[in-house]
């Protein structure tokens, strides 16, 4: 009897373990994680997406300094909508201006977006649901899409491309 259930035993913490390990890698889909963007330095800039939360759009913003409100629909540059719900690790990269399969864009309602201007900072932003939104700010310089950062400071740095 005591055999039994030693072996018995056994079998279930082998079982658990078993179970414990086929699983880990399917443990990033259940838990939260933020949307990250990644942008390739190219103009125009083509962005790359992580994260699994449902995404509603994804929107490239003007953020200069003017005399427009934050909210001013005149800052709008460019907004696509995924026409079926997909997380950002599923996206396809996407090209500013270039309307990938499965997105449709909303703003401008026709045409192509304005072109981006030199020296002029904008903001990605992806909102979603179910794990927080993803926002980068880049600006256009010498011909490159560079990624704009905030320091411990406040200030914010242009930060450079290294060299390969």
């Amino acid at each position: 009897m005591k055999l039994n259930q030693h072996i018995n035993g056994r079998f279930f913490c082998f079982a658990a373990l078993a179970c414990l390990l086929f699983s880990a890698p399917h443990c990033q889909d259940y838990f939260e994680r933020d949307t990250k963007i990644e942008i390739d330095g190219k103009n125009p800039p083509t962005f790359t997406f992580s994260g699994n939360g449902d995404v509603l759009t994804v929107a490239v913003t003007d953020v200069s300094v003017n005399d427009l409100s934050m909210y001013d629909p005149e800052r709008s540059m460019w907004e696509i909508a995924a026409t079926t719900g997909t997380t950002p690790d599923r996206f396809p990269k996407i090209t500013y201006g270039v309307v990938p399969a499965g997105f449709a864009q909303k703003w401008p309602t026709t045409g192509s977006p304005r072109v981006l201007e030199a020296e002029k900072p904008y903001r990605v932003t992806v909102p979603t649901s179910n794990a927080n939104a993803g926002k980068l700010i880049f600006l256009i310089r010498n011909g490159q899409a560079l990624r704009v950062e905030q320091a411990d400071d406040l200030q914010w740095y242009v930060q450079t491309p290294t060299p390969k």
